[in-house]
């Protein structure tokens, strides 16, 4: 939220949210705020990017170079399973394709936790270990098995999910 907030206003990433709540689409609200469609929106935000300097943005940005490819590569292999699904073949060739893609899919499990996050991308790297259809949607009691467990970081403090904002807890953006 740095980046709308600090190009567009403090209240810009707020203002972004209550737009998609009163029903609007991510592109409709975006040229609502900002006056740019989604994509010259992300062009700006990549040369933004460029520039941004933190204290956590090169252990961030060096883990999110590592995992750019692994996601990727997952995406190819589910890309893959669907033509396979869809494919009339053989039973051999059926079996050495879903073969090929099971010792792919294990490699880019190994890759994936070899990868040592830094804290501020532990939620990212949580979220690229969960299954495709599971990723990026919040969990509530008692729909579609209720919270996530409580995560810690090395040091023992309670890491909070940055989706959820409790009453009190403020995250720095």
């Amino acid at each position: 939220m740095r980046f709308p907030n600090e190009t567009y206003g403090p209240l810009a990433g707020k203002n972004l949210v209550e737009l998609i709540g009163l029903g609007l689409d991510l592109p409709e609200s975006m040229v609502t705020l900002t006056g740019l469609s989604l994509g010259e929106f992300e062009s700006t935000f990549k040369l933004w990017l460029v520039g941004w300097e933190g204290p956590v943005r090169e252990p961030v940005a060096r883990y999110l170079i590592a995992l750019g490819p692994i996601l990727a590569a997952e995406t190819a292999n589910s890309q893959q399973r669907t033509a396979n699904l869809g494919a009339s073949t053989a039973a051999n060739e059926s079996i050495s394709s879903r073969a090929t893609l099971v010792h792919s899919t294990e490699e880019l499990v190994d890759t994936l936790q070899a990868l040592t996050p830094p804290e501020q991308a532990l939620f990212i790297h949580q979220e690229a270990q969960r299954p495709p259809w599971a990723r990026s949607s919040l969990a509530f009691p008692g729909v579609g098995g209720g919270r996530r467990p409580k995560q810690h970081a090395s040091d023992g403090r309670e890491l909070h999910d940055p989706r959820v904002r409790s009453p009190g807890f403020h995250t720095e953006t």
